[in-house]
């Protein structure tokens, strides 16, 4: 890429770093390409936290949570409701004023990155047709837009592509949707449409439809190809895309198919179930299902990116559940199910660990089916779900604090200096906290560390003095910037941040770490202008060397989290450059 402009600020970036802050499960299996995986490690003991009633909102078997960039869990039923992350139902809402009708309960929603929420609903026109429409939503309920759609009223199938672009599987269908309510474009299969569809990194949309039909679209909406399956049964198991654009999904009484982004079959495993839910696709390449020998128990079977089995552990039940599986970052399986003995249901959330081994985490029986199902995690390693007529939230049998620290953007100015910005998580499940947060940065390898006032109840200290915070706070996130007089020399470093005892060096908390890495040592900090900033760069040119380039990682430590961001930043303020970047 040749650089020819007089400004050039290029910043690319690996991973899921965002600009601006996101909801850690937006859609259903968190993530366009419906991997199932939360980037975060959960405990080995579990006990049920809280639960709420949801029943008033009636729920159903296939009814999947999400979470809004709050933390608060958005529950989709006849109606939504919005419950905060310690349980507390916070507002429920209908479809919009003057329209009659209902949200659809068997799929999810989706929240934008402006955390609006959008959900698929039926409502009935002035013929008294029900007709598939969309609703854009505040978190208060409040409507931004509607938007009718042809067919029939159906299922909540929707997702999330680049750019917030709503995806939605009506009827016969496909639409690509824009966050002002537009039809970007349609695509009619002439089929029903029967699962989510998933977006590939490229932007290629997948979804299955009757008859054993996987379809494949450009970004554009054009046809790339579609796949029939041996079974003639509707494909009603989601696609799930690995990161080479490799596609998973089971099709009813025939098994498991993993497709080639060209369309060609890689590999199949047989399973003669029925198959309603979304394979999960694990940290290590292995994908997940729930299927097997319909003569015998359901199992949750594990297969390698070879196509080779690694385990089959059964499930106690012989019904097909319902509801999609999750996973997080250590290869741990979370799944809901029932098991129907005459009028009595058994329900059960488990975890299958990384050797195939069950964890029963929660059961409950019923006289008459409940839902069970919904599954979700959330950014602390909890675990939400259905059970009964209730939301439940499972997590660790002794909560803590819990902090994470990351890099934030790093503006390398060849004369202007270094500036990097850092930012603090704080998890406080236990009330009221009172600590003192110190953060420094240390050269890997070394003992010594460089501590920075950034701000605090007194500024000549070197501890930033939270104010304590309320019971039930969740996840505020305080930004702190620092300008250090000093670059930044070649190496690697290390942010680090710590809540301790006010006045001392006593722990509250597992220290969390950032490691970074400067490639370049920018020319010391100047108070020059603009102008004269433009004209030196000029005139320097020639002596000194090309623009500045960095790299730095987005990792904050979160107990276990190991998924790692990488961002680049080029910086050439004031004159074109003649260089290619590769």
């Amino acid at each position: 890429m040749r650089a020819t402009g007089v400004v050039l600020i290029l910043i690319l970036t690996w991973g899921v770093a965002f600009a601006q802050e996101t909801s850690f499960w937006p859609m259903f299996q968190r993530d366009p390409q419906h991997t199932g995986l939360g980037p975060v490690s959960t405990t080995d003991e579990w006990q049920p936290l809280w639960s709420a009633n949801v029943m008033e909102i009636l729920p159903t078997h296939d009814s999947h949570l999400v979470l809004g960039i709050d933390g608060c869990l958005w529950a989709i039923g006849l109606k939504i409701m919005r419950i905060s992350p310690s349980g507390e139902i916070l507002s429920r809402f209908a479809v919009g004023e003057g329209d009659v009708g209902s949200f659809q309960s068997a799929g999810a929603p989706v929240i934008l990155t402006n955390g609006y929420i959008v959900a698929a609903a039926q409502v009935r026109n002035e013929e008294g047709v029900l007709v598939p429409t969309l609703y854009m939503m505040r978190p208060t309920g409040d409507v931004e837009w509607r938007l009718p759609l042809e067919g029939r009223a159906g299922s909540s199938l929707l997702s999330l592509g680049h750019g917030d672009t709503i995806y939605c599987a009506s009827d016969q269908h496909l639409y690509a949707i824009s966050t002002e309510g537009e039809v970007i474009w349609s695509y009619s299969s002439q089929r029903q449409l029967t699962t989510f569809p998933a977006i590939a990194q490229d932007g290629t949309v997948y979804f299955g439809a009757s008859g054993g039909h996987l379809y494949s679209l450009s970004s554009e909406g054009g046809l790339n190809w579609s796949f029939v399956t041996r079974s003639p049964a509707p494909i009603t198991s989601a696609p799930t895309i690995d990161e080479s654009g490799n596609v998973y999904f089971v099709a009813s009484m025939d098994g498991l198919y993993c497709i080639s982004p060209d369309g060609s079959p890689r590999f199949f495993y047989a399973s003669d179930r029925f198959c309603y839910t979304s394979p999960v696709l694990l940290s290590d390449g292995s994908v997940a299902f729930l299927g097997g020998d319909k003569e015998s128990s359901c199992q949750v079977i594990c297969i390698g990116p070879d196509g080779q089995e690694r385990y089959k552990t059964p499930l106690m039940t012989r019904q097909d559940p319902l509801s999609s599986p999750a996973a997080d970052q250590d290869g741990n399986l979370y799944v809901a199910y029932y098991n129907n003995e005459g009028q009595l249901y058994r329900l059960h959330i488990a975890r299958i660990d990384t050797q195939g081994v069950y964890q029963d985490l929660l059961t409950s029986t019923s006289w008459g089916f409940q839902t069970v199902g919904g599954l979700c995690l959330g950014p602390n390693g909890r675990l939400f779900g259905y059970m009964d007529d209730a939301l439940v939230a499972l997590g660790p049998s002794v909560e803590s604090i819990g902090i994470s620290v990351q890099t934030g953007l790093v503006a390398m100015d060849t004369l202007l200096g270094t500036v990097r910005g850092a930012s603090i998580s704080l998890s406080n499940p236990m009330g009221p906290l009172d600590a003192d947060c110190y953060i420094a940065y240390r050269r890997l390898g070394s003992d010594e560390l460089f501590f920075y006032p950034f701000w605090s109840d007194e500024p000549s200290g070197c501890a930033l003095q939270f104010r304590p915070l309320p019971a039930g706070a969740h996840f505020p996130k305080i930004e702190l910037i620092h300008i250090p007089e000093a670059s930044f020399e070649p190496g690697q470093y290390q942010w680090l941040a710590g809540l301790f005892e006010p006045g001392t060096f006593d722990p509250l908390c597992e220290i969390a770490s950032c490691q970074f890495t400067v490639y370049a040592q920018p020319t010391p900090g100047s108070q020059a202008t603009s102008a004269e900033h433009a004209q030196t760069a000029n005139s320097r040119l020639a002596q000194e060397r090309p623009p500045t380039i960095g790299i730095w990682t987005d990792k904050g430590v979160y107990a276990a989290r190991d998924r790692l961001h990488l961002s680049l930043s080029l910086e050439n303020q004031g004159i074109g450059m003649p260089y290619d970047l590769y």
